[in-house]
């Protein structure tokens, strides 16, 4: 693998969206990977898109996102702090992967994993830039609880911007229990103006109505339309999705998602959310097995397009997806 700190200059032009957001065509955008020590930038006809952390001491994850016209889509605290932003839950890192419980520790409020052990950069034959990461999930002591395989695939047009993010979890020695709880999986902290309790948020989901609460909610996709600013202060409407698929373990998921910005698909919940909000485990009941070295894999999409994006469109965005990614029957 690939883990050279010199800096990488990866340009592909990708193939245009069949899902286009309007009726003109989509113009696709020229992908680039810049690469220090520490992190990957991923560009999009040179304006920032992402960027990938690569440090070894903390969780990985996507510490920054953004939509077209270089709009954050996250929130930077803990990681990259931006002034006058919430400074609560110092555990949500942005754009990340964990679980409150795993094989009983809380992985989910303590920063102990999943940790970087080697990555790649490279391009596929249809133009997306993909990032390739192993990682382990350990405990306090540093014993590995679950050995991970992950891939960020980045590609998108002047219209739609997606990142395709796929899990291949193997347990080790022993099984890998994901626990029955709230708190998890793949989870996104949206900046403050995607927060419902403080601004003007249209938040949708594919079973509910627009305006009901998504929390615990099983659905497969979930997407917020907020006024967005520029580097300059333009506003401009933004929609972020995000999409399960059938063929994901607990599909479809249910959401973590609460008023003040956090999203998170999880897959193990089927009855944490069932419970009394006073009531909290520290594991809970056993939600998920994965047998001792045997692997299982998740796979979900964030897809982020300028406009408000209405119910239909969101969901021909999501069945581009199952078509793209789901085995032929």
């Amino acid at each position: 693998m690939n883990s050279t700190s010199s800096k990488i200059l990866v340009t592909a032009a990708l193939v245009a969206s069949s899902c286009a957001t309007t009726s003109k065509v989509a113009r696709p955008q020229s992908i680039a990977l810049r690469s220090s020590e520490r992190a990957v930038q991923v560009l999009a006809d040179d304006e920032i898109f992402a960027r990938v952390t690569l440090s070894k001491s903390e969780p990985a994850s996507i510490e920054a996102l953004f939509s077209h016209g270089g709009r954050h889509v996250l929130r930077g605290f803990p990681l990259n702090p931006r002034s006058g932003e919430s400074v609560d839950h110092p555990e949500h890192l942005s754009m990340w992967t964990a679980h409150r419980s795993v094989s009983g520790y809380n992985l989910w409020n303590d920063a102990t994993g999943p940790r970087l052990q080697d990555h790649s950069l490279r391009m596929r034959a249809n133009g997306s830039a993909v990032i390739g990461m192993d990682l382990h999930w350990c405990a306090p002591d540093a014993e590995v609880l679950c050995v991970e395989r992950r891939t960020y695939t980045f590609q998108g047009s002047d219209q739609v911007r997606t990142i395709d993010v796929h899990h291949q979890l193997t347990a080790p020695g022993e099984a890998a229990i994901f626990g029955d709880v709230r708190e998890g999986f793949f989870a996104l902290r949206l900046q403050d103006r995607f927060r419902p309790d403080k601004g003007n948020v249209r938040v949708v989901t594919s079973l509910k109505i627009e305006g009901q609460d998504p929390y615990g909610m099983p659905a497969r996709w979930i997407a917020y339309t907020a006024e967005i600013p520029d580097a300059v202060g333009k506003l401009e409407d933004v929609t972020v999705c995000v999409f399960d698929r059938p063929g994901n373990p607990g599909y479809p998921a249910r959401w973590f998602a609460r008023p003040y910005g956090i999203v998170a698909a999880n897959p193990f919940a089927e009855t944490a959310f069932d419970a009394p909000e006073s009531i909290t485990t520290l594991t809970g009941p056993e939600g998920y097995r994965i047998e001792a070295y045997q692997s299982e894999s998740f796979l979900y999409r964030v897809a982020i397009a300028p406009g408000a994006l209405t119910s239909l469109e969101i969901e021909a965005l999501w069945k581009d997806f199952v078509s793209e990614t789901e085995p032929q029957r």
